[in-house]
């Protein structure tokens, strides 16, 4: 009896151990780059424009008005000027080096398809090929290999060159403000005195019991500014008096004046838990949402009031100059019922302290903030 032909004899093809989806990743990183490098750009022109409307809006400023705020923000725009040029370049040079690996990819995820399939088979089949087919196998792997080498060349060579672009950064900004930190800002309305005097008279506000008071508080500019600033947003002159006879910082001021002077905003404490509240995205950015006020907790029979829950956050609002002795015991009773409750609902404590007194934290305070695991966040 005779037999059939017999099969080819099997022969061990070696293969790269790679990630059952990794054409799926790379397809991914592909979309990656294409997004990124059209923000970079997209985000690049953006840049330009802002450059070219804030120029002329600080020409239109320097033109209608005068003064120290005035040169300052002069001299301030001429080297951001500087700053935002560099970041529009920035984002341009960013965008090119990632065009490189993106090309690459986009050239090789063809071969990488193909080579997975192959893998696949070879998986299957512990590696073993029929010698016949083995010198085309090895061909195919050699090409898979070349394909994932010349996309690590190109990723490699685009991350060394944003690093190196990264690296050669200022960390400090002409202007002197160094990225990363809370920034020194222009109160609002700065501007608004010398522009308002073109075209009223101020006269009678400057002069008035409530302007004087103010006045004689802040200075005469900035506190003409502040003034200026109350009677073009329509707010109660005696109410700005009354907060800077409290020692309320200008920038809480400008702030509830520019945002409609809610009446029921009456005394200091009030006027720092409104700016707090303007501000929760800044000051604590993972506040979650879901905003309530002076919501009551109890906890073990114990309860406190609190300045603002949300869905992330307790959040306990103060100030100095000087907290008495039984506002020091209340603080330390609210940061213990706080600190329960938030490790039943995940949430996290903040003890807001408003620093434009000059006053620091009291130390028992702080003693106790660190007990019970209080995040202390001063303002403005």
């Amino acid at each position: 009896m005779v037999g059939g032909p017999l099969p080819p004899p099997l022969v061990m093809v070696s293969y790269p151990e790679v990630p059952a989806d990794l054409a799926t990743r790379l397809n991914d990183l592909i979309t990656a780059l294409q997004t990124s490098s059209g923000q970079l750009q997209g985000f690049s022109g953006l840049m330009q424009d802002f450059i070219g409307q804030v120029h002329k809006a600080v020409e239109h400023v320097a033109s209608i008005s005068e003064g120290h705020s005035t040169q300052t923000l002069l001299e301030t725009w001429l080297l951001s000027l500087n700053d935002s040029s560099q970041s529009h370049s920035g984002m341009s040079e960013v965008a090119s080096h990632l065009s490189s690996p993106l090309s690459s990819l986009q050239e090789q995820v063809q071969a990488v398809k193909s080579g997975m399939s192959l893998i696949t088979e070879l998986q299957a089949n512990g590696g073993r090929v029929p010698r016949t087919a083995a010198d085309e196998v090895q061909k195919d792997i050699d090409d898979f290999n070349n394909a994932l080498n010349t996309i690590s060349i190109a990723l490699d060579g685009a991350a060394k060159l944003i690093k190196a672009l990264n690296d050669t950064w200022p960390r400090t900004c002409a202007t002197g403000f160094t990225p990363g930190n809370r920034y020194p800002t222009f109160a609002p309305g700065s501007f608004d005195q010398h522009m308002m005097k073109m075209s009223g008279d101020l006269s009678g506000a400057f002069n008035s019991s409530a302007g004087q008071r103010i006045i004689n508080k802040l200075g005469e500019e900035e506190g003409q500014t502040l003034i200026a600033l109350a009677q073009a947003n329509g707010a109660d002159l005696d109410r700005v008096a009354q907060f800077v006879d409290q020692g309320a910082d200008p920038q809480l001021i400008d702030c509830w004046i520019q945002s409609g002077h809610p009446a029921d905003v009456i005394d200091l404490g009030r006027l720092r838990e409104f700016y707090v509240k303007s501000h929760l995205d800044t000051l604590i950015p993972d506040y979650g949402g879901d905003v309530q006020e002076q919501v009551k907790l109890s906890v073990e029979g114990a309860s406190a009031r609190a300045d603002f829950v949300t869905s992330n956050a307790i959040i306990e609002v103060s100030g100095g100059p000087r907290l008495s002795t039984k506002v020091l015991n209340d603080k330390m009773k609210q940061f213990s019922v706080y600190s329960k409750i938030a490790s039943q609902t995940g949430r996290r404590v903040y003890f807001l302290w408003d620093k434009s007194s000059g006053a620091p934290v009291p130390p028992e305070l702080q003693r106790q903030a660190k007990r019970w695991g209080v995040t202390i966040v001063e303002f403005p």
